[in-house]
């Protein structure tokens, strides 16, 4: 949990948190590049997680998703499926902030979308002004990055508990079969 240090101006904390934000995506990008290899069984390879770090994380969600909807145990794929959305979550406001200017409007920072086809949006033209991203938005994301980093970290390691296990039962089915023969 990030505290504001006291001698930043108010500019230099914005930004602070703007760059918490962004680290924290990069971070949760680099777990489900992990969680996809474990979930998958994929092994062990040198070239697997620069291959799978070229999808988008849009894709590599959009992956899990379906795989949680495969699973029959619930106890996995509700897991898998929360964390997911904590995860887009986190990557919406990714995307506000790196994607818009930041705007300076009665005394705070914020992200005010200029491109006409967000503007002109059919959900926008009821507003006489534009939904602001403020400051307080991006600490609710950065907390929900924190729980997603949390909750994808337990399945990683449950992924990897559960493959273990299976290696050691296919080696044990193994070894019967090589003393029957």
């Amino acid at each position: 949990m990030s505290v504001d240090p006291p001698d930043l101006a108010p500019d230099h904390i914005f930004y602070a948190t703007v760059g918490e934000l962004v680290l924290l995506s990069t971070t949760i990008d680099a777990l489900l590049n992990t969680l996809l290899i474990e979930a998958f069984h994929c092994g062990e390879s040198a070239w697997l997680d620069p291959i799978i770090a070229t999808l988008d994380t849009a894709r590599k969600s959009e992956i899990l998703k379906n795989h949680a909807k495969t699973i029959n145990y619930a106890k996995m794929s509700k897991p898998i499926t929360e964390f997911i959305d904590q995860v887009e979550i986190v990557m919406k406001q990714r995307n506000i902030v790196c994607h818009t200017p930041p705007t300076f409007e009665d005394g705070e920072w914020g992200f005010r979308p200029t491109a006409l086809a967000k503007i002109l949006r059919k959900s926008n033209t009821y507003r006489p002004q534009m939904i602001r991203e403020s400051r307080d938005n991006l600490r609710a994301a950065i907390a929900t990055g924190e729980a997603a980093l949390q909750a994808g970290s337990e399945l990683v390691a449950h992924y990897k508990k559960f493959n273990a296990e299976q290696v050691g039962y296919y080696k044990r089915l193994n070894s019967k079969r090589g003393r029957r023969t």
